[in-house]
C-alpha cells in the first residue's frame, strides 16, 4: 500500500470515529420556578398546559404593558395560582371570552344592530386616549341621539355594553361612587323598575324602600 493511501485511509478512519463518538447538541435546560421544582405535575395538568399552549401558539403574540387597577391586578393573581396556570393566560383568557361575548350579544340582537352602533361609538367618543370613559359625556350623548328608555336598553345590552362602564367610571380615587353613577344612568337613560332592579345586582347594589327612579343605592 502506498504511503498517500495509507494516510487517507487513517484520515478517513479518524473522521468516522470522531462523527460516530461525537456528542450530541444538548438542549438549553429550562429554569424552574419556586412553585414548580419538586413538583411532579398530574396528567390532567399536562394536558391543560399542552391544550392551552397549543392555542396560543395559534397566534403572534405582542407584548403589552399597561396600567390596571390593584383590585384587578389581585384578582388575576388569585385565579392564576388557584388554577395554577400565568396571570398572562388568566388575562388573555378574559380578552378571549370579554370580545366572544360581544360577538355573541350582536348575533342574538340583530334587529338591534343601529343600535349597538350608536352606542359602541358614543363609548369610543367618551373614551380618551389614556382609556379614561367619561360618563357624562357619554350619557349627555346618548339622550341626544334617543338611546333612552327599556325598549333600547335591554338587559343584554345594559349587560354587554353599560355596566363595565360604569364600573369603569367609578375605579379612580377622585371618582363619583357606584351608586352615583348607577343612578346618573338610571335617570338619564329613563330606565324601567325591572332594569334598575337588574342593574342593582349586577353592581352589587342594595335597593332601598320603595324604591323610585333617582332613588339612591347602597353598596352591599
Amino acid at each position: 500500500m502506498s504511503k498517500a493511501l495509507e494516510n487517507k485511509t487513517k484520515e478517513q478512519t479518524l473522521q468516522e470515529d470522531e462523527e460516530f463518538t461525537s456528542e450530541p447538541t444538548l438542549e438549553p435546560i429550562k429554569t424552574l420556578s419556586r412553585e414548580e421544582y419538586g413538583r411532579e405535575k398530574k396528567p390532567e395538568e399536562i394536558k391543560r398546559n399542552l391544550d392551552t399552549e397549543d392555542l396560543e401558539e395559534a397566534d403572534k403574540k405582542t407584548r403589552v404593558l399597561m396600567n390596571i387597577p390593584d383590585s384587578i391586578y389581585q384578582k388575576i393573581k388569585d385565579e392564576a395560582h388557584e388554577r395554577d396556570i400565568s396571570r398572562a393566560s388568566v388575562v388573555r383568557e378574559a380578552l378571549r371570552e370579554y370580545f366572544a361575548g360581544l360577538e355573541n350579544v350582536e348575533k342574538r340582537n340583530p334587529n338591534k344592530t343601529d343600535e349597538i352602533e350608536k352606542i359602541k361609538g358614543l363609548i369610543d367618543e367618551s373614551t380618551d386616549w389614556f382609556g379614561r370613559f367619561d360618563l357624562d359625556h357619554f350619557l349627555e350623548n346618548a339622550q341626544e341621539q334617543e338611546l333612552v328608555g327599556d325598549e333600547v336598553w335591554t338587559q343584554e345590552l345594559l349587560e354587554a355594553y353599560l355596566i363595565p362602564k360604569i364600573r369603569q367610571a367609578s375605579e379612580g380615587l377622585l371618582s363619583p361612587s357606584l351608586d352615583e353613577n348607577c343612578n346618573k344612568c338610571i335617570t338619564a337613560l329613563q330606565l324601567g323598575e325591572e332594569n334598575v332592579k337588574f342593574l342593582a345586582e349586577k353592581l352589587g347594589l342594595d335597593i332601598t324602600e320603595e324604591h323610585e327612579i333617582e332613588e339612591t343605592f347602597e353598596l352591599i
